[in-house]
This record gives structure tokens, C-alpha cells and sequence, in this order.
């Protein structure tokens, strides 16, 4: 490719050939100049970081022009050139650079981005012209390995082209450099300065973590080459001051540095204390203001969320589940409120399609039939997106959902209350959870917005709201806990300058600074605004191992690790909200769904199952449930692994290579509970096991193209697993009928409406179906899935998979559901933390367990489940089928069948 460039002295043709610098010629006279030439000229840009600019710098000792700026050309088009120097020992040539964003109109093809040319010392550039000089351009440098590994990815930026540095002599052309790992600047130095300064302040100084004893630990950062002191004092004549020493051995930027408030004073609990921290590098010194703390003291719970372990949850999205009417006003992310009112954010009278509050108030009495006596409800509050996960105001409702009185109605009705708060008669309480989202927020939030800004009003109330890279931040390191490749930072133009802030989610997604107290008093202030003034009964706490990624990257132990520390002063808050019957619940998303975890689980070689902070470094063991000290509850996704080898028999026919079965597993996990740590809170905890959730494909989709017959058994057998195995199961809605789900180049795909009804209207738009909300049938059935994708792929008319077509019919697999949850009702051995299991025949088309609890008045059931073949249970046992009322003293199974035999005395 040939691209001329207008010089204010010259034309400069540049020939790029693949990701090498050719040749130059410059239009001025016969000259040609030779790249030994041009590197002369701009003094082989060895330490600025400069690279090849143009040949018109050679030829302007002779061609006029005094200062490079008279006789300037028409405008040529927009040209911006990044320069990268990439870490040492690494080929800048080896990198590509993947661009996107509004200021071009095509962005770069994934893993086909245009490569640096090589210049000097390392270092190299890539040009793309811009067409809207307004806009931003989305980028980073990336590295793909040959092999079609996942790509290894510098920091993901942004640049406005109007805010690069103008190039010297090429019209239309304008530059910004960066250095791996740090952000974009428009220096050329920076290239070399930025990797070369020597930092001294301390950044960060009020952070620290409560351990709830009396002892806290410091999170400030300095130079890692630095000294330095804490003074912590109690008196406000600091006559008990003590000074606290750390070095560069302290490594205080990875381990932080903790002190015992009770040496200075013994009497601690609810006392100020003052502290300032010093730092020395060399000659430099820097000293903070005094600054001041308060340490919380608590203790682990001796109370636990029981009735949760007693439950069938069902999970809903509320924009996917019923539509109950139009909104009021407008969505959460163009403006409009859903705050509270004396009267409802939903207008009945006329419906748009998208799911609300009263939409699901109307459907309690389906989930009521169903046996469900639990619902979790993924986030509600006003967000960005229309999956509410990047929130924008925790203290309100999304308007496209109703208001605060649309949710006060739901509780009482779910709570079984009237309107004046007594208790309606022969109701089944469903107590209902929030998704809480503690981890992130929305990158529009006020809160991000005032801390990004240094003009900002309120930028130093929240600056330190989120956490933000400093002098002592190279953004190239840190293992992203899902994906090796992508780093764990994002930077924002401010200005002139760069701001670069933690995200593990994407950029829209901003990492919250749990290490700053204002932060954590703020989500006990919002879990107490919705208990208090709502009645809620418990929170699903979204991507709560993340909490302190840092702490997990470094292997901080569990008993100093910023996330665990959290969850138990969080959990030690939330329990003294509310006593009684219905304590309130935290469950966490702790787990992930690793294939290989099993293998380590059942045989005790467990160092990768979880996370470093697993190990216990008193007992020296590796802890399997690294999260069970800190709440009363946790997602299982290994146990839906796990179960999917079950269903297809893979579990057995790969026996020889000890893959566990499902109670092998079990076992494994209830085992570790029961190991003694001190932590009484420990011991029952539970987890909550599922098939199915809003982030991955349906159990239906799974199976999908299995005869009908073939996959509904299929589906009968893993809701067997759930609901009569020790944990508390979830549903997901639709799973009860065999809804079918899968991201297929989207998640919306996952979350596509409630079937209510068997006949819906359809327009094919680009392969998918875009639905008519208007159509037969919609009355009951929401479709305001992905606004901007408002099109659905696996819902099909009349195919026997919706509430419609399957209420009340015989042996249909929602009526398998309700038997099923209702027979886990009627027999606490399936929920009692005592119960234990046991196999009696593992066998490639027969699985047989025994649950057995000596203290109950059935103290034995066997769950039976067929997974190909014709078979009997081979052995004699006189009971009944609860499943099918059947009894006698021997039972045939037919294929993917389900028996639950209690045995008669």
C-alpha cells in the first residue's frame, strides 16, 4: 500500500509493504533520501522515542520553508500514528494493533490489525486514518501466537484524534506514544522517560482493610525500593504514638502492612485513631497529612440463612419473565425515574413488551403452583444495559421495571400480606433475593463520573471510589482470572491527559476500591436501605470472588485477603439486620465451572481448584471451599460439569482415569465443610446447585437434536440430580418446560422471554425472528429482551415447549418439576445438613445413591436413575415410588427414567 502524505514543504510518498518501512522519495526538486538519510536527520530517535517522521526533515536544511509551517497544502485526510514500544526482549514487529470505535468506519478485523513498523531501539508505529476526527478510537496492541492461541493484549485505550500531538511537517497527520503497560501519552519521551522515572510519593493513603480484630492493614502505595513509617496514634496529643517501620523487603505495595491497634490502645472498639505515613527514596521524602480511621469490629456469625438450604429457588430476569404493562417513564439509561410514588411506574392498561414488576407480582401464583418457595431476581436497579449489571443508582428501580411502590407490592404479595400488613391465610411464603452487584458498577455512574474528573465538584469525595493505576502501576502484569491474554486495565482520555482504572468485565464496567472504608459503609447503607424500608430477604452476591483481584494475584492468605476479609464484616453487617425465622441470606458466585476441578476435589489435589487465597497456612492444607468461612451460601458450578458427564454416561465410561461421580463429588465438598478451622459459620454452610443460569446455555440446547423423547428424559434425570441431591437447587426460568437457550453470538440468547403461551407472532429479520409485540398470543409473553437486538432465535410456535402446552397435562416434564419439588418438601432427608450419601450401583446405564438420616422418621430414600437401557434395581427393597406412587418389593426402570424408592419398614 502507497499513502502520500502532504508535508508543509514537500510531498512525502510513504510505501508500506506488509510491516516494513520501504522506501521514501520526496517531491522537492530531484532528491530522493534514503532511511540512513532520514534517520540522521531526527537522530535515530534513540532516546526521545521519535520515530521515522518524514524525509521533509532532511530536505528542509535546503528547500526553504524557515520553521517547517509556510506553505501548507489542502487539507489531506486524517492520519493518527501510535507509536508502541513494547516490553524488552519483544519484537515490536511480532504486535498488531486492533482499533475500533466511532472515529473510523470500519475497524480493524479481529486478529488481522495492521502490524507496527519496526523503527528503532525497539519500537514501532501503525497509521489509520481517521474519518470522524470528533470521535474516539478504541485500541490496543495485541500479540496473536501462532497456533490460534488466545491473543496476549496490551491495555485496551482510547484516543481523540483532535487531542494528538500535530506531526511536526505531515499535514493531516497527528501522533501519541505509549509504553507497554503504562497509558497513552503525548510525549514523545514518554517512551523512554515513563519506564525510567523514579517515583517517591505515597499513593492511595487512606485504604485499608478492617480486619474486625483490632488490626488493620494498611494498602497504601510507594516506590517498591522505598522506607518508610506508619505513625498510628489515639490520643490528640499523639503522646501514644507508635511508628510502624516497612523497606523494600516489606514488598507493603503487594503484602500492605499490618498493625495491631491494640498496641496502642487496648480499649480500641469505636475509637478514632489518627495515622500519617512517610516514604523515603535516596534524598526524596514524602510525608501524608494526618490522617484518620475508625476500625469496625466484628465477629463471625453464629446465625445462618437455614431456610435458604430449605428452598427450591427460582431464578428470573424481570425484563424476560411477564410483561404486567408500558412504563411510566422512560428507561434508566436515557433519563426518567423509577423512584418511589403512591401510585405504580407501570400503566396497566396498556402493555410494551418488556417484563416488570407487576408482570411478576401477576405470576407468584404460577411460581406457587409450581412448589417454588424462593425467587432470585437478577438486578433491578437503574443501570446501562438491559441486563442491569452495570449499575447506575443501587438506592432505585429501573422505571422500564415500575418504581419503589411496584416493588413494595411485589414483597408483600410474595411475603403473603395484605395492604394492612396481616398475614393472608393458607399462602406459601416466597421469600425473594436481589442480585447485588458490590464488584462494579456502570462507568457512567455519578460516583465514576466525579472520580474520573479532577474538575469535578464532587472528584474528591470519589476519587478513591475506584481503583485507578499510579506511578507505581505497570498495567502489562496481573493474570486476568478467565482470560490469560487481557489485561485488567482500561484507560479514558481526560483532556489532555489519561486516567487508566481496574476492570476485569469490560471497560463500561469500572472496579469498585473495597479497600476504601467510604466504599464498604456504602454497600451496608444500600443493603440496609432494601431491607429496611423493603423487606428483602437476601442477596446474590454477583462476581463476589473478584472483589480484591490483586489480593488473589499476589496469594495473599484467606485470613488478610481483601475478599474474604469483606465478605465476613459484609455478612457479620447483614445478619443483624434482621433476626428470627428468615435471617438474611448471602450467596455468593464463587465458584467456577472447571472439568478438571473434580478430578482434584475427590483426590485432595486441589491446588488449582479455587484460588490461592484456598490454602491455609496454619494447617498447611489447601482448602476446598475457600468461601465458606465468609457467607452462608455459594453457586456450584463444577457441580453442573459434574452433572452433564453424568447425563451423557461420560463420568462412567471414563472411570479408569478417576473421574468422580456426582456423590463422589458431593462428598468431597461436605467433607471439607466439616474440617475444623474455628469458624462454626463454616460448618453449614451450602451450596446452591443448579442446570442452568442467565450466563450459560440451557440444559435443552445442550441436548438439542436428540430425539424428543431421548432429550426430555435426558432433562427428567438432571432435574433429578438437583432436587433430591444435599445443596439448595435453582431453576431457571423455563428450564421446568424445556425451554431451549444458547449464546449463539449473544447472551440475549440465554435470556429470551417466558413461553407462556404456545402461539406468538413472528417476522424473520436477518436469520433470527424479530417479535411482534402486538402479534396473537403476545398479551402474556414479554419480548423487550436486548433492546438494541430485539430479535429472539429459539422460540418456536406450537412446539409443546411453554406453560400453555404443558399445565396440567400428564407426564409432562413441567409436571415432573412439581412432583419433584414437592416430594423434596414433603422429606427433609432431602434437605437436612445431616443426611449423608452413599452409592449402591454405578453402572454405565444404572446409577443408584442412598441418602440416609438416622434422626428423621424416613431415615433412608434411594434415588434411582436409568440412563439407557431397560433395567430392574438389582436388588430387593419393598417401598414405594414416590415419584409414581408404585409399590411393591422389586422395580423395573425404563430408560432415562427416575425412581425415588422409600423403603417400607
Amino acid at each position: 500500500m502507497v499513502r502520500t502524505y502532504r508535508s508543509r514543504t514537500a510531498t512525502v510518498s510513504v510505501s508500506l509493504i506488509a510491516s516494513a518501512l520501504v522506501s521514501f522519495s520526496v517531491g522537492c526538486g530531484d532528491s530522493e533520501v534514503s532511511r540512513a538519510d532520514v534517520d540522521a536527520a531526527v537522530g535515530a530517535d534513540a532516546g526521545a522515542g521519535i520515530d521515522v517522521q518524514d524525509a521533509s526533515v532532511a530536505a528542509g536544511a535546503d528547500g526553504g520553508g524557515g520553521d517547517g509551517r509556510d506553505g501548507a497544502v489542502a487539507a489531506e485526510p486524517n492520519i493518527l500514528r501510535i507509536h508502541y514500544r513494547p516490553g524488552e526482549g519483544q519484537n515490536v514487529g511480532d504486535w498488531s494493533l486492533h482499533y475500533f470505535g466511532s472515529a473510523v468506519d470500519q475497524g480493524a478485523e479481529w486478529a488481522k490489525g495492521p502490524h507496527f513498523v519496526p523503527t528503532s531501539a525497539g519500537r514501532g508505529y501503525v497509521d489509520i486514518e481517521i474519518q470522524h476526527p470528533e470521535s474516539s478510537l478504541m485500541f490496543f496492541p495485541a500479540l496473536f501466537p501462532a497456533g490460534g492461541q488466545d491473543p496476549i493484549k496490551d491495555v485496551e485505550t482510547e484516543v481523540f484524534f483532535d487531542r494528538a500531538v500535530p506531526h511536526p511537517t505531515l499535514v493531516g497527520v497527528r501522533e501519541c506514544w505509549i509504553a507497554q503497560g503504562r497509558p497513552v501519552s503525548f510525549d514523545p519521551a514518554a517512551l523512554a522517560d515513563a519506564l525510567d522515572a523514579e517515583p517517591y510519593h505515597v499513593r492511595s493513603p487512606g485504604d485499608f482493610i478492617d480486619l474486625g480484630d483490632g488490626r488493620v492493614r494498611f494498602m497504601f502505595r510507594v516506590n517498591p525500593r522505598s522506607t518508610g513509617t506508619v505513625s498510628v496514634w489515639s490520643s490528640s496529643d499523639k503522646s501514644d504514638l507508635r511508628a510502624f517501620a516497612y523497606d523494600a523487603s516489606s514488598e507493603v505495595n503487594k503484602n500492605g502492612l499490618v498493625v495491631d491497634l491494640k498496641e496502642i490502645a487496648a480499649d480500641w472498639e469505636g475509637k478514632t485513631f489518627g495515622f500519617a505515613i512517610a516514604t523515603a527514596l535516596a534524598d526524596k521524602t514524602d510525608v501524608t497529612p494526618d490522617l484518620s480511621l475508625r476500625p469496625v469490629a466484628y465477629t463471625i456469625p453464629s446465625t445462618n440463612a437455614e431456610w435458604a438450604r430449605r428452598s427450591v429457588f427460582y431464578q428470573l430476569m424481570v425484563r424476560t419473565f411477564a410483561d404486567g404493562g408500558r412504563a411510566k417513564t422512560s428507561t434508566a439509561a436515557t433519563g426518567g425515574g423509577g423512584s418511589s410514588s403512591t401510585s405504580s411506574g407501570i400503566d396497566v392498561s396498556e402493555k410494551d413488551g418488556i417484563g416488570d414488576l407487576v408482570g411478576l407480582r401477576n405470576k407468584l401464583g404460577y411460581l406457587r403452583e409450581l412448589g417454588i418457595n424462593a425467587l432470585w431476581i437478577t438486578p433491578i436497579f437503574k443501570a446501562t444495559s438491559f441486563h442491569n449489571y452495570d449499575t447506575l443508582d443501587y438506592f432505585d428501580i429501573d422505571p422500564a421495571y415500575g418504581n419503589q411502590k411496584d416493588f413494595k407490592d411485589l414483597m408483600q404479595a410474595a411475603h403473603c400480606l395484605s395492604e394492612d400488613g396481616s398475614t393472608i391465610p393458607g399462602c406459601t411464603r416466597i421469600n425473594l433475593i436481589l442480585d447485588f452487584v458490590q464488584n462494579h458498577t456502570s462507568n457512567t455512574t455519578p460516583w465514576f463520573v466525579s472520580g474520573l474528573d479532577p474538575d469535578d465538584p464532587e472528584h474528591a469525595k470519589y476519587a478513591d471510589w475506584f481503583v485507578w493505576a499510579d506511578d507505581y502501576t505497570n498495567m502489562f502484569e496481573g493474570i486476568h482470572p478467565w482470560s490469560p491474554g487481557d489485561r485488567l486495565w482500561h484507560c479514558r482520555a481526560m483532556g489532555g491527559d489519561y486516567r487508566c482504572y481496574h476492570k476485569i468485565f469490560w471497560s463500561g464496567t469500572p472496579e469498585l476500591n473495597l479497600r476504601n472504608p467510604a466504599v464498604r459503609s456504602m454497600m451496608k447503607e444500600v443493603t440496609r436501605f432494601w431491607v429496611e424500608n423493603f423487606d428483602v430477604d437476601g442477596f446474590r452476591l454477583d462476581a463476589s470472588k473478584h472483589i480484591d483481584q490483586f489480593d488473589e494475584i499476589n496469594g495473599i492468605p484467606s485470613e488478610l485477603h481483601g475478599t474474604h476479609v469483606w465478605w465476613k464484616e459484609f455478612n457479620a453487617f447483614v445478619k443483624t439486620l434482621r433476626t428470627g425465622e428468615y435471617p438474611i441470606l448471602l450467596s455468593g458466585e464463587n465458584r467456577w465451572d472447571d472439568v478438571s476441578a473434580q478430578n482434584r476435589i475427590v483426590a485432595g489435589n486441589i491446588e488449582a481448584v479455587s484460588d490461592v487465597s484456598a490454602f491455609d497456612a496454619q494447617t498447611g492444607t489447601w482448602k476446598v471451599n475457600a468461601f465458606a468461612d465468609d457467607m452462608d451460601s455459594q453457586f456450584d458450578f463444577t457441580y453442573r460439569t459434574a452433572l452433564n458427564r453424568f447425563l451423557t454416561g461420560a463420568d462412567y465410561e471414563a472411570a479408569t482415569f478417576e473421574t468422580p461421580t456426582l456423590v463422589q463429588y458431593v462428598n468431597a465438598l461436605s467433607s471439607d465443610l466439616s474440617r475444623p478451622t474455628g469458624n462454626s459459620h463454616r460448618s453449614r454452610h451450602f451450596f446452591a446447585r443448579f442446570l442452568s443460569n442467565h450466563d450459560v446455555d440451557r440444559p435443552a440446547s445442550m441436548f438439542e437434536g436428540e430425539p424428543r423423547p431421548v432429550l426430555e428424559g435426558r432433562l427428567r434425570l438432571a432435574a433429578a440430580t438437583v432436587l433430591t441431591m444435599p445443596g439448595t437447587p435453582v431453576i431457571y426460568y423455563g428450564e421446568e418446560y424445556g425451554k431451549f437457550g444458547r449464546n449463539d453470538g449473544g447472551d440475549s440468547f440465554i435470556r429470551e422471554p417466558m413461553e407462556w403461551v404456545k402461539t406468538v407472532a413472528f417476522q424473520e429479520v436477518a436469520g433470527h425472528r424479530e417479535v411482534d409485540i402486538h402479534g396473537d398470543g403476545m398479551e402474556d409473553m414479554c419480548v423487550g429482551i436486548n433492546p438494541f437486538d430485539p430479535t429472539i432465535k429459539f422460540i418456536q410456535n406450537e412446539d409443546g415447549v411453554s406453560v400453555e402446552e404443558q399445565r396440567g397435562v400428564p407426564g409432562s416434564l413441567l409436571g415432573f418439576y412439581q412432583s419433584l419439588i414437592r416430594i423434596r418438601h414433603e422429606h427433609p432427608i432431602f434437605t437436612d445438613p445431616a443426611t449423608t450419601l452413599s452409592e449402591e450401583v454405578v453402572a454405565n446405564d444404572l446409577y443408584v445413591f442412598r441418602l440416609e438420616n438416622k434422626a428423621l422418621s424416613v431415615p433412608v430414600v434411594f434415588v434411582a436413575m436409568n440412563r439407557s437401557a431397560t433395567s430392574a434395581l438389582p436388588f430387593a427393597i419393598e417401598g414405594v415410588d414416590l415419584v409414581s406412587g408404585d409399590e411393591g418389593t422389586s422395580f423395573e426402570m425404563s430408560p432415562l427414567s427416575v425412581r425415588i424408592v422409600e423403603p417400607r419398614n
